[in-house]
């Protein structure tokens, strides 16, 4: 028992050293919180701290940009992502246990970053870049790999889509009943 709570220790801290070290990777060591700015998008204000880019700054081939559309989708980070996504599903499906799930998200954090990439976004419309923080890094990369396992997970983006299309199925089909049994219709 004793042995239990002591490796549990140890795991707590190899997770908090994996943090750090991507942290430190992310912004720099040591971390210079003069950088750190609260985010003030009204509409997407969720406590995070993003670190402003120059206003011309161009996303890298490294980086990874968090966006939708072709044109980030066709980005060169953004294929790459896709392929570490890719090769770290089925190694994450295999994997019942949450800390190993979170050692699968650093290492593809650390890969991204060895590249000399970044998780970068624009929280407004024509604003400057951002690197966003590592909570929503790790938690957009958590979301790929649960959506590379939709028919495992709920909170996968197809499985959300699934039920709709049935729901929308039987009413479209309750509705043709209803006109078909009222007798001024079926005259």
């Amino acid at each position: 028992s004793l042995l239990t709570i002591q490796t549990a220790q140890v795991t707590c801290l190899q997770i908090n050293h994996i943090c750090c070290v991507t942290t430190m990777c992310m912004y720099g060591s040591p971390l210079d919180k003069s950088r750190l700015v609260l985010n003030d998008n009204d509409d997407e204000s969720d406590g995070s701290q993003d670190i402003p880019l120059p206003d011309d700054y161009i996303p890298s081939p490294s980086d990874v940009v968090c966006a939708r559309g072709k044109a980030y989708w066709d980005h060169e980070g953004n294929q790459r992502y896709r392929e570490l996504i890719a090769k770290a599903t089925p190694k994450y499906s295999e994997t019942s246990n949450k800390l190993e799930k979170t050692l699968i998200v650093s290492e593809i954090v650390q890969a991204v970053h060895r590249l000399n990439g970044k998780f970068i976004k624009k929280p407004k419309k024509g604003g400057p870049w951002v690197i966003v923080d590592e909570v929503f890094a790790r938690e957009k990369i958590g979301q790929s790999l649960r959506d590379g396992l939709s028919t495992k997970y709920k909170s996968a983006t197809k499985f959300k889509k699934r039920p709709r299309k049935v729901s929308e199925t039987k009413l479209h089909c309750d509705i043709d009943k209803v006109v078909q049994s009222n007798h001024f219709v079926s005259r």
